[in-house]
């Protein structure tokens, strides 16, 4: 059950930092601005691809007991590079012209045993309610941070519907941290400055720290098995599976 208590908190904190209300945020639904880097991702090919591979997502999807991964906003299918090969791809996105790309280059890569869905990442286990409870890693590359954390919230609602009793979520998006969120970068754009052990904030709507990703997973029943700092991956299982 989420709690809707410490969200509002959340919230309440992030307008103190100059984040936009829920109103106000786009969530990254800019069509002809997704339209133009789908066609950017596109025209990566190897060499280039290469820097999509994560090694850390790749041992956390190489096991017996994962047979399905699902990748949520999933561009052009780049993911497909960091998965073993075996295993059941789920690309699902709202851009029709990412979702064309995605099909195109996960079978290329992947072969036959690809799925390409179209949907906003807080209703996919509605749209297609045969996947509920059968994904066992959930993987998201820098997709929440274009969104505000109300909407945030609601996907996470839904990714552990989606997800099977044991099946685990990857996140791999933006954090903030001492090394990159420094004080010049803050006066350079007139960010606020935080704390990084006790912030809950998320700055601009859709950043937190290693700790606010924390308490904001926790919030929605959600524990944080291990914070992988090279990938800025968060390593994440259901507490109630």
């Amino acid at each position: 059950m989420v709690n809707s208590a410490y969200i509002d908190q959340v919230e309440k904190r992030s307008l103190e930092l100059g984040a936009p209300t829920f109103e106000k945020f786009n969530d990254g639904n800019n069509t002809i601005k997704w339209d133009e880097e789908a066609e950017r991702q596109w025209k990566l090919h190897p060499p280039e691809t290469t820097q999509f591979f994560d090694k850390n997502v790749y041992e956390l999807c190489n096991k017996k007991s994962v047979k399905t991964v699902m990748d949520v906003g999933c561009g052009t299918g780049l993911l497909i590079y960091s998965l073993p090969k075996g295993k059941k791809y789920i690309g699902v996105d709202q851009n029709n012209t990412m979702l064309s790309y995605a099909k195109m280059r996960t079978e290329q890569v992947y072969g036959s045993a690809t799925q390409i869905l179209k949907s906003p990442i807080t209703d996919i286990s509605t749209g297609y309610p045969d996947l509920l409870g059968t994904i066992d890693r959930l993987v998201t590359f820098t997709v929440l941070q274009h969104n505000h954390l109300r909407t945030t919230s609601k996907a996470l609602e839904d990714f552990y519907k989606l997800l099977s009793p044991k099946g685990e979520l990857l996140l791999l998006e933006g954090t903030l941290n001492p090394e990159t969120y420094t004080k010049e970068i803050c006066q350079k754009y007139r960010h606020p400055e935080i704390d990084f052990d006790t912030e809950i904030g998320a700055v601009s709507g859709g950043y937190f720290t290693v700790n606010g990703w924390k308490a904001f997973l926790a919030a929605h029943d959600f524990e944080v098995i291990n914070y992988i700092k090279e990938s800025t991956l968060f390593h994440v299982r259901k507490v109630n599976g």
